[in-house]
This record gives structure tokens, C-alpha cells and sequence, in this order.
């Protein structure tokens, strides 16, 4: 798999401004799911909801994202971050990614900070992963692969979390 580009994702903010443009008594709102400063790195679960008009009492689409408190961007604004990135995936929700691809700028940002942080970690088993959570893969297993790029077990072990997650995207794409 070839290295994801920055430059083809488009930034939330600007997500935002499209939405306001096509429905202008829109609303957002968020609301933190979960906040974990126990855990290290403590964690943030935030829920975005965009409502087409002002009133409406359902959302159009919704939005999840989960953040870590690691590496220099997310170190101090983890929770901030977080908001952002249900906000951006509740936007895809609605068919406004601003491009084919579904994650946010910023989420690819924190991945690719998140990569160069890991010491030791396969970046091509951190994109996986990224897809993964993307697709909605068992966070468990997710975890349980990053546990393992850590560990820099062996290759052999890596390769086959990287074929075996991709599955798991490739069987829940399949039916969603």
C-alpha cells in the first residue's frame, strides 16, 4: 500500500463552512461519550450530531470518534481533537467529505503522528489499523494489533495482522 497523501483530505473546518452554505439553519452538536484520564494514555470518545434544521428533534447523521492522549498533537488537545473528528465523520455521514475519501484531514494528521511516534511500529500496520477503525472493526482486535506492532514480536506475526484486519474491513464494507 502506498503512503496516504495530506494533501487529499480536506480539513473539518471546512466541511463545516460547506454545510452552513447548503443548510444554513443547520446545528451541531457533540457530547463527550466517554473521558478516561485513569487509563494511560487517558482516552476521549466524543458523539457529533448534525441536525438539518435548527428544530428538528433527530439528528440527519451522527458521528464517533475516539482519541488518544499521545504524541505532540494530541498531547494537550486529545479531547478537542476528538470533537473534531466526530464532527468530520458525522460530515461523511452525510455524504460531505469534500473528497472519495472518508476520513478527515486531521484524522490522517493524528495517524501519520501517531505512526511516527510508535517506536518500532510497521507503518503499514498502522494504516491497517486506521482503515480498520475507519470500517469499524472490532476495537479489540485493533488494539490488540497495535499491542503487537509495540512488541515488535515478528514479521511474520505483523503480516498476518495486516491480512487479517484487512479482511475484516473488506467483510464489513461488505455489509454496510
Amino acid at each position: 500500500m502506498g503512503r496516504f497523501n495530506l494533501d487529499d483530505y480536506v480539513e473539518v473546518k471546512d466541511r463545516i463552512g460547506m454545510l452552513y452554505i447548503d443548510f444554513p439553519d443547520c446545528r451541531i452538536e457533540t457530547h463527550i461519550q466517554h473521558l478516561d484520564f485513569e487509563r494511560d494514555p487517558a482516552v476521549c470518545v466524543v458523539k457529533a450530531s448534525i441536525y438539518i434544521n435548527a428544530e428538528d428533534a433527530h439528528p440527519k447523521a451522527t458521528g464517533i470518534a475516539y482519541e488518544e492522549q499521545l504524541g505532540p498533537i494530541n498531547k494537550g488537545s486529545f479531547a478537542e481533537n476528538a470533537e473534531t473528528s466526530a464532527i468530520g465523520r458525522a460530515l461523511a455521514n452525510m455524504n460531505m467529505s469534500g473528497n472519495a475519501q472518508r476520513p478527515s484531514r486531521e484524522e490522517m494528521a493524528s495517524v501519520e503522528d501517531h505512526q511516527e511516534g510508535l517506536n518500532g511500529l510497521s507503518k503499514e500496520l498502522t494504516k491497517v489499523i486506521a482503515l480498520g477503525r475507519n470500517a469499524k472493526v472490532d476495537e479489540k482486535l485493533l488494539v490488540g494489533a497495535e499491542q503487537l506492532a509495540k512488541s515488535q514480536d515478528n514479521s511474520d506475526r505483523i503480516s498476518r495482522a495486516i491480512i487479517f484486519i484487512s479482511q475484516e474491513i473488506e467483510k464489513n464494507n461488505a455489509e454496510a
